[in-house]
């Protein structure tokens, strides 16, 4: 169809690609940046890494960075292979599951990442034993720096404005449990102790272990 047979309105059926050079030099540059990017997060060519589950990791972190596992506080303890001895102690995530590539090979994770792998963490992790903790301060106390250590965390439904909530159970020096339901990532390993600064919210019991719900709360770094 030559442009001057070209009726008006027909332009859109014309099979003309200017910058097809151009989106297919993005397409090998973003290639070999995607596995750049795949490199540096953790990840393997088949966009597979494995995270350490059980929760003494903060505990054995050392041992861990020597056997070849590297940190980051979205994938944790995580690497691009399965690590010998370690066969029984690992979750496969693929970077579908808590990311998206783009064109030019920059990967963005889902907000909901963290929330997603702590999940899966928490299905493998066995029950928790009996506790004995009891609730503590009045309904809408605030308290500060209140040393705790990350007992666990989870991803669940709430019937707010946001579309996933994460639900992190800490445990103080006394062994009372505060359970907080925030809706920003919980920064902290499980494992890891913190300082928390909060507002109580309520107190429940919850198959037969007392809790102390917490809101408001901020985290800080624990220091001897």
């Amino acid at each position: 169809m030559s442009f001057s047979n070209c009726a008006f309105g027909e332009w859109d059926n014309v099979p003309v690609d200017l910058d097809a050079p151009y989106r297919q030099q993005i397409t090998e540059e973003g290639l070999q940046k995607k596995k750049e990017w795949l490199k540096e997060n953790g990840f393997n060519e088949n966009e597979e890494t494995y995270i350490y589950f059980p929760s003494d990791s903060y505990e054995i972190k050392n041992e861990l960075k020597n056997a070849g596992f590297i940190y980051s506080k979205l994938l944790l303890w995580h690497s691009d292979k399965i690590i010998s001895g370690y066969e029984d102690k690992i979750i496969k995530i693929h970077l579908s599951q808590v990311a998206e590539m783009n064109i030019f090979g920059t990967g963005t994770y889902r907000q909901d990442a963290k929330a997603i792998i702590y999940q899966k963490l928490e299905e493998r992790r066995p029950a928790a034993a009996p506790s004995n903790s009891k609730w503590f301060g009045e309904i809408g106390y605030r308290f500060h720096e209140l040393p705790v250590t990350l007992k666990s965390i989870k991803t669940i439904e709430v019937e707010t404005v946001f579309l996933w909530s994460q639900r992190a159970i800490f445990e103080d020096e006394r062994g009372n449990l505060i359970e907080w339901d925030a809706t920003v990532p919980v920064m902290a390993e499980v494992g890891e102790k913190v300082l928390l600064n909060g507002t109580i919210k309520w107190h429940l019991e919850r198959q037969g272990v007392k809790y102390t719900q917490v809101t408001r709360c901020r985290l800080k770094q624990f220091s001897e």
